[in-house]
């Protein structure tokens, strides 16, 4: 376990030093200057409020917000009750566990991959993204009640499914928001997804 975090540590560190190497060069030179750590801390406030008044003045990006944070929420609960389950039944195990994350991680990957070659059309992707969190808690409502085998198969298949609703539903979700306001929006639903996923938790 331990060279397990000592690799993660190692590649976090990568992560770090290619991302220091990143360099940005405005549009305008002028605009390039030295910033006090108060008025950062101010225009983060500034940017930071302008985006929660944009997303409650939508009710759209509202209920979408809000409903990500729940299920997100709900999913981050359902897999700590499924890690007790699987730590306390006979003949399961925690290695049998990580090989149904593994499984689901491995539908995430063909289901990304899918997506970006075959493009769903878009009179239909509302459908296919409400009958994919349909399934979604269908199969978390039965999951623990299935033979192991089964297991497998459903969560490969929601992986690969979830994959593609999710590109489909953050490619509508940049693609409504004006170009200024999609960072700022975006670390609103952040901060959803994490509140609930630490409340479900």
């Amino acid at each position: 376990m331990a060279r397990i975090f000592f690799f993660v540590a190692a590649l976090l560190l990568l992560s770090i030093f290619l991302e220091a190497k990143i360099t940005y060069t405005p549009d305008r030179p002028d605009t390039e200057r030295a910033v006090s750590p108060a008025a950062a801390l101010s225009a983060y406030k500034r940017d930071l409020r302008e985006g929660i008044q944009y997303f409650r003045g939508s009710r759209g990006l509202r209920n979408i917000g809000t409903y990500m944070g729940i299920t997100n929420g709900c999913s981050e609960g359902i897999s700590q009750m499924t890690q007790y389950f699987f730590q306390t039944q006979p003949g399961l195990n925690v290695v049998m566990l990580g090989t149904l994350k593994t499984a689901q991680m491995l539908g995430r990957v063909l289901g990304g991959a899918i997506q970006y070659r075959f493009e769903v059309p878009p009179r239909r992707r509302y459908g296919f993204t409400k009958l994919v969190y349909f399934l979604y808690d269908s199969i978390d409502t039965i999951l623990l009640f299935l033979p192991y085998p089964v297991m497998l198969g459903l969560k490969f298949t929601t992986g690969g499914l979830g994959a593609s609703s999710a590109i489909i539903r953050s490619t509508a979700y940049q693609n409504y928001l004006p170009r200024h306001m999609r960072a700022r929006v975006s670390s609103i639903n952040t901060l959803l997804f994490s509140l609930g996923m630490a409340v479900f938790n």
